[in-house]
């Protein structure tokens, strides 16, 4: 076979690659790992690959084994949470959709190409864990682009990892929710994170922790038209920029004769 990819470039031929397989691994219960790399601390780093028969199993190669479909990094965290410091490199020959499984204490996972650019993003925290329902408790986005090498990372915690072939057909145009601070006045450490989704799809504004205006609360966000108010849902037909809505505050600090707790939030 070496001879014959050989003479085959050599001679200008192109050579077939292999067709693209879905790929869908289960890392809880320390699957694929060899028994010193899940010690109960302390885990090692470990970096190989991962083929895909035609039946959908898999095995463990070498990293650079050329029948690894996806090459895995990260360490061993327990068997019910799977994999921590997770990261993983696979080549997709067009749109494919990612997935996690999700976990109480999920993170942000990010996708980006060979030039580093952020391609897609999603989130596994939901607040329940890939273990206790495998077919359920899985959070997923679309690389919606054509062939590249893909870097998956994020998670915290990763019990489940999937690639899988999409249909171009099948795929709907994207829309972008994004909060601007518009003529309202008001300053901001950071505004809401803009939110890239489906057409059609649904987004839920943000409760605020990072918006001020003195003497007032933030109560919603406008389009200029409508006004969504914190915690309620916005269908996404379209480009959407949202500027913040106010309300006057009734009562100050000044207005308080007894004793109170200011209660501090720093989740962003």
């Amino acid at each position: 076979m070496k001879v014959v990819l050989v003479l085959a470039c050599l001679l200008g031929i192109p050579v077939a690659r292999a067709e693209f397989r879905d790929i869908r691994i289960d890392l809880t219960n320390g699957n694929l790992l060899e028994s010193a790399e899940k010690p109960t601390e302390n885990s090692p780093m470990v970096s190989f690959g991962v083929a895909v028969a035609a039946d959908g199993s898999v095995s463990r190669v070498a990293s650079d084994d050329a029948s690894a479909a996806i090459v895995l990094n990260g360490k061993y965290h327990s068997n019910e949470h799977g994999w921590g410091n997770f990261s993983s490199t696979v080549k997709v020959d067009g749109p494919v959709r990612i997935s996690m499984g999700t976990c109480a204490w999920g993170g942000d996972v990010t996708v980006k190409n060979a030039a580093g650019e952020t391609v897609a993003t999603f989130n596994t925290n939901t607040g329940v864990c890939y273990h206790q329902n495998k077919a359920e408790n899985i959070a997923s986005t679309i690389y919606k682009g054509d062939a590249a090498t893909l870097t998956i990372s994020g998670g915290s915690y990763t019990p489940y990892v999937a690639v899988e072939a999409v249909d171009p057909s099948e795929l709907v145009e994207d829309v972008t929710v994004s909060y601007s601070l518009g003529e309202s006045g008001a300053v901001a450490t950071l505004l809401p994170a803009d939110e890239t989704v489906e057409k059609g799809a649904s987004v839920t504004i943000p409760a605020n922790k990072t918006v001020y205006l003195a003497g007032k609360t933030l109560t919603g966000w406008t389009d200029g038209t409508n006004t969504y108010p914190v915690g309620s849902t916005v269908t996404a037909s379209e480009n959407l920029t949202l500027t913040p809505v106010f309300a006057d505050n009734t009562v100050s600090l000044a207005d308080r004769t007894e004793a109170l707790t200011l209660r501090w939030d720093f989740q962003r």
